[in-house]
């Protein structure tokens, strides 16, 4: 309960007076009537509104002797309601939209002790939809899903309406990769791989929401072609101390002749008092799992046609740990000085079995087994100081950030290659291990400023640098005359460095029917990447502008259109540009690419929203220098190798709808349908590559309120054949079940449920060209079964620390460390 004499000075503080800090210039108002369980009016009850994008406080208030409130003079926006009493149980009222159409809003009576069902303009329940869709974002709630329990953060990903992530686990939003993942308004300075790699240790039940922005503002670096996926972590809102506890375990279950053990714990600590806000969060995992690859590769040179039946499969242990902490302190009413650490702590052990026949002219010619034993740990430590001052009512505000990250991981390969005869006979082994170390050092500092005119024009403005160093001194070793010896074929020591300064200006205005937002940011990349071994220096600089546009027109109540325009970048990995060369057998190999370019992409959308409820976009998406992996034949050989490589253009014309349907009160169904169209041209490989075609998404869930506590979920998603660069995908589908019980007086939740039920969960993809015929079949473990219990204690509404954007987000998703 909120102690009367903070609640008292909070209301003074937030007073309209004109150079108050809480004070907002508009023209919104919004009221209503509380009243008591037994129906008498609520006296003096506390009420107090906060924006719910970072949960600051707007205005404070106490009811009258009639139970009624009025806060006026609000802005557009989105806020939501707290009301407190002595002897009754706080209420909450989230999601209250004020636009230029709905600028007065009465929530009518609300009863302490009672859940609210619907107030006037606004809905609300005790429990969001799994997927919600906004003017500017689509939200997956994963917090209360019952689907999402003991999975990992990319498999509840895997679930989100748009989102795919292919056998290599790179994630594509609308059929586009270039994603930019953040966490809490961070990013986590990770290449796509890495990101993988820690979304896989990351437990769903730390993370609150994932919020998908596929339209970014200048106020965003410039990278990530597709949009921004950001993933927050689960925070408490109210004075004094409370947290969650949470126990997990599971089994997958997609080969029966095992069961791969899987067990999770949390734990979430929260304390606010005064000036200080300090929080912590700890979690573990424990994930045994398995994956299974077929590759079918035929190679024709003269009059020679040579088959490869290839068959892999790894078994991995996994053990990870995760930390956060941080305190906030207020140094005045205006100044907020944070400081928070967080990072990862993974060790791995996994075993590998690639078993490869050999056909010549469809007879048997041997074949080879490799064996690799890899143990491998990695570690990421981030350190953040962030200052926040806020200098009138308008909301004018200085924001800045000062980061440092450090990345460390070190893999050891131990090999053994066998080669057999046509008869099957052994008739050699070839012993190879292998240390690939990875460093990455990441120092950044951003600073931004939001001035908003009494006019109604906003204007921002800031500043970004950061500095990135990564060594690689990867090291293979032969075993020859009982001794290992340095292979320098396969060794290799890699040094990058970059530097990246960046400003930018933007502009937005509402007016009553129309809104607008204009913005520029400009870039300028310098950087070396240099082979030590190979002598191979590759020195870049250049500069480039980022324009953003964004108009949006409130047609009517029931209609509302939206138009967007940027220009975005997407720079290589550090590691993909490392020309090192990894050994998966004498016949396949991964290389990375040291020449890749940026990747420019020019994006316009148009939407429509009608009642806030259906969700329509079109939109045209161009790509120069697109990045992708492809794979290149030496037929002489029989070699294969896989790199990344820059494609001339990528077009992608993708249609997006997405609506909630309330069936009844107990039942809430939700639909995204996603349609594109993909054109790969380019010139590669001596020839000329035009792939095409189009592709489908549909997602849908159904989310069931039953009696007594319990809840349903039921949710399932398909994705139709699709193209890749060289590659073609086969279809893809899952269905997932969830159950649900709170008890305790909801301060208990157990959760069960079964994902991929009918183990349907594989990629399958194919490449036809030029002289190379690749089939691939990846399986990996997607049919699981886990339960979990939750219990909260303390004040449940402790307001939690604040959210931020950091100036190291888009380094951190540029680090690669997991080779697979």
């Amino acid at each position: 309960m909120r102690s009367p004499i903070i609640a008292l000075l909070a209301i003074l503080c937030s007073a309209p007076i004109e150079n108050n800090l809480f004070a907002q210039a508009g023209d919104g108002s919004l009221t209503g009537i509380v009243i008591e369980d037994s129906g008498q009016p609520a006296e003096f009850a506390t009420v107090m509104l906060y924006r719910q994008g970072d949960s600051s406080l707007v205005k404070g208030d106490f009811t009258n002797e009639q139970g009624s409130f009025l806060f006026e003079s609000l802005e557009p926006n989105t806020y939501f309601l707290q009301v407190t009493m002595v002897g009754f149980t706080d209420m909450v009222v989230p999601d209250i939209q004020m636009n230029a159409t709905t600028p007065t809003i009465d929530l009518g009576t609300l009863r302490m002790g009672e859940n609210v069902q619907q107030l006037s303009e606004v809905i609300v329940t005790a429990k969001k939809p799994f997927v919600e869709r906004q003017a500017d974002k689509l939200i997956v709630n994963v917090e209360n899903s019952s689907v999402a329990v003991g999975n990992t953060a990319l498999e509840v990903l895997r679930q989100a309406p748009g989102v795919t992530i292919d056998n290599n686990d790179n994630i594509s939003l609308r059929g586009r990769q270039g994603v930019i993942v953040m966490i809490d308004n961070k990013q986590t300075y990770l290449s796509m791989a890495e990101v993988a790699n820690l979304l896989k240790n990351m437990p769903s039940e730390s993370i609150e929401t994932i919020e998908i922005i596929t339209q970014p503002s200048a106020r965003y670096d410039a990278a990530g072609n597709a949009g921004i996926i950001n993933i927050r972590i689960k925070k408490n809102k109210n004075m004094g101390f409370n947290g969650s506890a949470t126990l997990g375990a599971g089994a997958g279950l997609v080969w029966f002749d095992h069961l791969y053990e899987k067990t999770n714990g949390s734990l979430n600590l929260n304390y606010r008092q005064g000036k200080f806000n300090l929080f912590g969060n700890y979690s573990n995992r424990h994930n045994d799992g398995r994956n299974d690859l077929n590759l079918d590769r035929t190679v024709i040179f003269q009059d020679t046609t040579t088959y490869f039946d290839q068959h892999s499969q790894m078994a991995h242990t996994n053990n990870s740990h995760s930390y956060k902490v941080g305190l906030d302190y207020s140094l005045t009413d205006r100044q907020t000085l944070g400081i928070q650490a967080n990072g990862q702590f993974n060790k791995e052990a996994m075993s590998m079995n690639n078993q490869s026949d050999i056909f010549i002219n469809g007879s048997p010619n041997g074949g080879i087994l490799v064996e690799n034993v890899r143990p491998e740990n990695w570690s990421n430590q981030t350190y953040n100081l962030n200052y926040r001052a806020t200098f009138d009512s308008l909301g004018r505000e200085l924001t800045a950030d000062v980061d440092y990250a450090y990345y460390k991981g070190n893999s050891f390969d131990n090999i053994l290659t066998s080669f057999f005869n046509g008869e099957g006979a052994l008739t050699g082994e070839e012993p190879l291990r292998s240390e690939v170390p990875i460093m990455v050092d990441i120092w950044a500092f951003k600073a931004d400023y939001v001035h908003p005119l009494r006019s109604g024009l906003k204007l921002e403005g800031g500043v970004k640098t950061s500095f990135v160093t990564t060594d690689n001194d990867v090291v293979f070793e032969l075993f020859e005359e009982n001794d290992w010896v340095v292979d320098s074929t396969k060794s290799n020591h890699f040094v990058y460095e970059e530097n990246i300064s960046a400003a930018y200006a933007n502009a937005s205005r509402q007016f009553e029917k129309w809104g607008i937002q204009a913005g520029l940011r400009a870039e300028y990349t310098e950087s070396v990447g240099n082979s030590i071994t190979l002598s191979k220096v590759v020195d870049r600089a250049y500069l480039e502008f980022f324009p953003s546009l964004s108009l949006q027109y409130q047609l009517s109540e029931k209609h509302q259109f939206g138009f967007n325009y940027s220009r975005r970048i997407d720079r290589p990995s550090y590691q993909d540009l490392n020309p090192f060369i990894y050994f998966l057998d004498p016949f396949s190999f991964v290389q990375g690419n040291p020449f890749l370019n940026p990747m420019f992409t020019h994006s316009i959308e148009v939407s429509h929203t009608f009642m806030g409820m259906v969700n329509t976009s079109l939109s045209y998406n161009r790509t120069e220098d697109y990045i992708t992996q492809v794979t290149t034949q030496n037929d002489t050989t029989k070699t294969t190798i896989a790199t990344n490589y820059n494609l001339d253009t990528y077009h992608n014309i993708a249609f997006n709808i997405s609506t909630p349907v309330p069936v009844t009160k107990w039942w809430m169904a939700q639909t995204n349908l996603n349609v594109n169209y993909k054109s790969f041209q380019s010139e590669f490989q001596g020839a000329q590559l035009n792939n095409k075609g189009w592709t489908a998404n549909v997602y849908i869930s159904n989310q069931f309120t039953l009696p007594k506590g319990y809840g349903v979920e039921l949710s399932g998603w398909y994705q139709s054949p699709e193209v890749d660069g060289i590659f073609i995908g086969r279809s893809m589908y899952m269905a997932n079940f969830g159950l649900s019980k709170s008890f305790l007086k909801k301060k208990a939740t157990f959760r069960m449920n079964v994902n991929d039920i009918f183990n349907t969960g594989r990629w399958r993809g194919s490449t036809l060209y030029e002289n190379m015929d690749l089939k691939i079949n990846s399986k990996w473990e997607s049919r699981r079964v886990n339960i979990s219990f939750n219990y909260r204690f303390g004040n449940q509404n402790v307001k939690g620390p604040q959210r931020r954007s950091t100036g190291s987000d888009e380094e951190r998703n540029r680090v690669k460390m997991d080779r697979g």
